[in-house]
């Protein structure tokens, strides 16, 4: 059952919203233009990361867990979970690379229809892997602050900014992208390297799920320390999943207007 929940229903979501999106990708339901529609996404986007956070990291839910799993029960459902999660973080990029094959067929036959789909796959993939990349980057961090010898507030200070450098930087370069006019799916896939670097992407992300552990275990070993970088590394979270939402609903009301502007 945990590996069905885990492994299956993030795929099964992806085969049931993708051709929904494929069917509307050209003519945009009504109601979703609707501002109110859209701020409820933002802010939604936002309490839901919020309330992950509180319910998985500060332990509410594991409260809700004990009382119906003790020992083996809940080791072996741990164990099947982390395993259904790191398989899936390698099957959903080769998935991923296969659309990408897929869509650049049929941009580079001038059947650009379906092009915008691949950001819709890519999208729904890097949610898919993003908590494994997410654990792999804190038990780098981890690694490094126990190679330097860093102390229990110089590891705290460093899982601050690791946590709100890493979002930052992807906000950036995606801010970045689309104020210079980014090209479109059919343009990007049409370009000579892209396959490369999907696979060279995706190499280095799978390389990550399998480095993991090993990373981890180079990590301090001094329980102030350990404390002091998981909360510094929980509460920096806590602000992410706050503050990314509502900056990506600000930018897309920027270049909202900014395209209102431009066709007026």
């Amino acid at each position: 059952m945990t590996w069905a929940v885990a492994f299956a229903s993030p795929l099964a979501f992806f085969a049931l919203l993708f051709p929904f999106a494929r069917r509307h990708v050209d003519a945009p339901l009504p109601w979703a233009r609707s501002p109110v529609f859209r701020v409820g996404v933002v802010v939604g986007s936002a309490l839901l990361m919020l309330v992950g956070h509180l319910l998985g990291d500060w332990g509410w839910l594991d409260m809700l867990i004990r009382r119906w799993a003790e020992g083996p029960l809940l080791y072996t459902a741990w164990r099947a979970s982390t395993y259904a999660t790191y398989s899936l973080a390698v099957v959903a990029l080769l998935v991923l690379l296969g659309v990408a094959v897929r869509q650049r067929a049929l941009a580079m036959k001038d059947r650009a229809g379906a092009a915008p789909l691949f950001w819709l796959a890519v999208g729904l993939f890097i949610g898919t892997v993003r908590w494994e990349l997410h654990i792999f980057v804190r038990s780098a961090a981890f690694a490094c602050g126990g190679f330097v010898k860093l102390q229990a507030a110089q590891m705290h200070a460093l899982m601050w900014i690791v946590s709100l450098a890493c979002p930052l930087v992807l906000f950036a370069s995606t801010y970045a992208y689309l104020r210079h006019r980014a090209p479109g799916p059919s343009s990007v896939l049409r370009a000579p390297m892209v396959l490369v670097t999907m696979a060279a992407s995706s190499a280095l992300a799978i390389g990550a799920v399998f480095a993991t552990n090993p990373v981890a275990e180079a990590g301090p070993r001094t329980a102030e320390l350990m404390i002091a970088g998981y909360n510094a590394w929980l509460m920096a979270g806590i602000v992410t999943s706050c503050a990314l939402p509502v900056m990506v609903g600000v930018l897309m009301l920027r270049l909202r207007r900014a395209g209102s502007h431009a066709v007026a």
